[in-house]
This record gives C-alpha cells, structure tokens and sequence, in this order.
C-alpha cells in the first residue's frame, strides 16, 4: 500500500504479533481501525495510549527546538478540548 509505513523490527520475528490500530489521512480526514480484542482491561488501553503518545513527542522533540514538557503540554491540552468537543455533541469521534 502506498504512504505505509514499515512494521517494528521485532513484529517480523513474533508470529504471535498483533496489530491493533491504524491511523491514516485520507481526503483531509482522520480515519482509525482499532482492535480493541487485544487487552482485557481498559487500563491497558490507557498504557497504550500513554506509550503512543510518548512516541509523538519524541519525535516531535528530535530537532532540538522544543522540550519534551512543551510538547506534551500542547498534546494534553488539545486531547482536553477534543473530549470536551465530544462530550457537548460536538465534532466527530
């Protein structure tokens, strides 16, 4: 597939590997497939997330130009005003 980025280097060598989410742009519009069979509890979902969201700002910290707080400040503040779009009807999930 075109634009898809390549798999973890230990994936290929675990034929027990699962893949739970995805996340494209296409048409300007965010779109995500997610397998939440995965995990039995929601916590785990909650380390996941943690664990993406430090990958973010790793890179985004990589040309030395911001500092890691910044970064996650901004992060944190934009998911606050997306769950609260969300919980008042609006935007999209």
């Amino acid at each position: 597939m075109a634009n898809e980025l390549c798999t973890p280097p230990d994936v290929d060598s675990d034929p027990n590997a699962i893949e739970i989410l995805r996340v494209w742009v296409a048409d300007g519009v965010l779109q995500l497939s997610v397998d939440v069979s995965v995990y039995d509890s929601v916590e785990d979902y909650g380390t996941m997330l943690a664990a993406l969201g430090n990958h973010f700002v790793n890179a985004m910290t990589l040309d030395g130009e911001t500092t890691r707080n910044e970064v996650l400040s901004v992060i944190l503040r934009q998911i606050a005003r997306k769950y609260k779009d969300l919980e008042n009807g609006n935007g999209d999930d």
